[in-house]
């Protein structure tokens, strides 16, 4: 396997241990295909959901790419629906996980995450990406980053 793909593999083993109230809080997470495009609103939409998708983004190599910058980033889309049409995917309902619940749990298991030996997961940012009246998306986006131990 190559170093990406194995930590697009380890991302998902973390994700796949995201609890809410001691259940699991995803239904799928898989392997995804760049950043966000109207193929994967369709795709995860198709999933059980709540679902997320780990997806590699970019990896700035250049020599003259400052250091503050370097490192894989990896995007996590995370999908929730409500069944309900007055319902809110947003925060969810006494049948559904809501989408900021899910980012917090998607959160507790990979932030400061050591992915590798002397390298971690730093959450860069949480963005929305889209919605309607039953289904939300968001991004959680991270870097492999080198941890830094100071003498």
């Amino acid at each position: 396997m190559s170093r990406l793909g194995n930590y697009e593999l380890d991302i998902i083993a973390q994700l796949e241990t995201a609890e809410i109230s001691a259940a699991p809080a995803f239904e799928s997470v898989t392997g995804a295909s760049g950043g966000w495009r109207a193929a994967h609103r369709e795709a995860i939409f198709r999933e059980h959901l709540p679902a997320a998708y780990v997806a590699f983004i970019e990896e700035p190599c250049a020599p003259e790419v400052r250091e503050q910058v370097r490192g894989a980033k990896f995007a996590i889309f995370i999908a929730a629906r409500t069944l309900r049409a007055e319902a809110d995917p947003r925060h969810g309902d006494g049948t559904t996980t809501g989408a900021f619940a899910l980012i917090d749990a998607a959160r507790a298991v990979l932030d400061d995450y050591e992915i590798d030996e002397g390298l971690r997961l730093v959450c860069i940012h949480a963005k929305f990406i889209e919605a309607d009246g039953r289904g939300a998306i968001y991004e959680l986006l991270y870097r492999v980053w080198p941890v830094v131990v100071e003498e």
